[in-house]
C-alpha cells in the first residue's frame, strides 16, 4: 500500500513582514519521496493545502492510496 506521511504545522520562523510561517512536509515511509512547502499564516488554509498536495502529486506522478496525518 502506498501512503504519504503528512505534517502541517506552524514553524518558529517568520517571513519578511514578521508573520509566522507554516510548513507542509509530505514524504513516504521510505523517504524516497519528499515535498516541503512554506506559507504565511494568512494563507494557511484548506485551499492552500489542497493546492500543495496537488503539486506533490504531480511531482510524484499520482496520489497515494492513503494519507497518514500526525496532527489533527
Amino acid at each position: 500500500m502506498k501512503a504519504w506521511q503528512v505534517d502541517f504545522y506552524r514553524r518558529p520562523l517568520q517571513d519578511d513582514q514578521e508573520h509566522p510561517l507554516w510548513e507542509l512536509l509530505v514524504c513516504d515511509s521510505n523517504q524516497d519521496f519528499a515535498f516541503v512547502a512554506l506559507c504565511p499564516q494568512s494563507a494557511a488554509n484548506s485551499t492552500w493545502l489542497r493546492g500543495q498536495l496537488e503539486q506533490a502529486a504531480k511531482r510524484n506522478k499520482g496520489l497515494p492510496e492513503q494519507l497518514q496525518v500526525f496532527r489533527p
